[in-house]
């Protein structure tokens, strides 16, 4: 049975990532090491991770004095993991007990593949409302380029040397560092996913990258040049039409006028597809 570590960066979440070790801790897969970044918390975190690690010697800490963000906690997370496969946990996440049990059988079946990814499940706010999102199997470039269809890095198992080959994430991104993560690995290999919602994404008041506008749309922007010279016609259309939207959205203070702006998406993008802009663009209005 190899040895998995599995990286949980976390900063002032004490409560979330002790739910979080905590299910890592319960994997059917036992040959595990837990590899957890304080990053310059300030809250409790650094005493109560102390008392989990005293109870329990596969938990390790690494304590930032100075946060360095969550790019640059998971890569020092993958430049002192021990495990040859890497499992990436965010703090506010959990999964479920067969996770890594079920993606390494995927794994081992699959050598050839980079990555293994789940389906998940997304939690609300309201008890016992979940979502399940079923992302699929990547062999083709262009599916990847278009978009991260996966999930985030809490769905992930690596192999650490080709995390290594890599050099881990980006931290010059400023949002879809997962994303950008799973192109480069792509070139190592098919991105594989377990067709089982094995992963929690839950609904919460704190700040998720995945919820900030101007961090979505800055790291789009950045991937979009990034990878420019790999995209061809149609996802270049697709990956500007996303800009043009999410910069409205920035633009809250011109949201009914910007709705006619909508003409610009237009010509990118084929008749399905504006209108589906549209109604997100309606369902957001009407959040606001």
């Amino acid at each position: 049975m190899e040895l998995v570590t599995v990286i949980i960066p976390t900063h002032n979440r004490v409560s979330l990532v002790q739910k979080a070790i905590a299910s890592a801790l319960n994997q059917t897969w036992k040959n595990i090491e837990i590899l957890v970044i304080n990053d310059a918390s300030t809250d409790d975190t650094g005493t109560e991770l102390k008392k989990l690690q005293n109870n329990n010697n596969s938990i390790r800490v690494i304590k930032n004095n100075i946060s360095m963000g969550g790019a640059e906690a998971r890569n020092q997370g993958i430049k002192n993991a021990n495990g040859k496969f890497i499992a990436f946990l965010d703090d506010d996440d959990t999964w479920e007990p067969t996770k890594i049990s079920k993606q390494m059988f995927l794994l081992e079946s699959n050598p050839d593949c980079s990555v293994v990814s789940c389906w998940y499940y997304f939690r609300s706010s309201i008890p016992f409302i979940k979502q399940v999102y079923k992302p699929k199997n990547i062999f083709d470039e262009r599916p990847i380029l278009n978009k991260n269809s996966l999930g985030g890095a809490s769905n992930y198992l690596i192999k650490k040397q080709y995390l290594d080959d890599i050099g881990g994430f980006d931290p010059s991104l400023k949002g879809g560092q997962d994303w950008d993560l799973l192109i480069r690995l792509f070139y190592k290999g098919p991105l594989l996913v377990y067709e089982e919602p094995l992963v929690n994404y839950f609904a919460h008041a704190g700040t998720r990258i995945t919820t900030n506008t101007h961090s979505i749309y800055s790291g789009r922007r950045q991937m979009y040049f990034k990878y420019l010279k790999k995209m061809d016609v149609q996802t270049k259309d697709y990956f500007l039409a996303e800009l043009l939207f999410r910069r409205m959205k920035i633009e809250s203070r011109l949201r009914w006028f910007n709705f006619f702006r909508m003409r610009q998406i237009f010509r990118l993008v084929n008749f399905s597809d504006a209108f589906i802009y549209i109604l997100r663009y309606i369902k957001w209005l009407l959040k606001i």
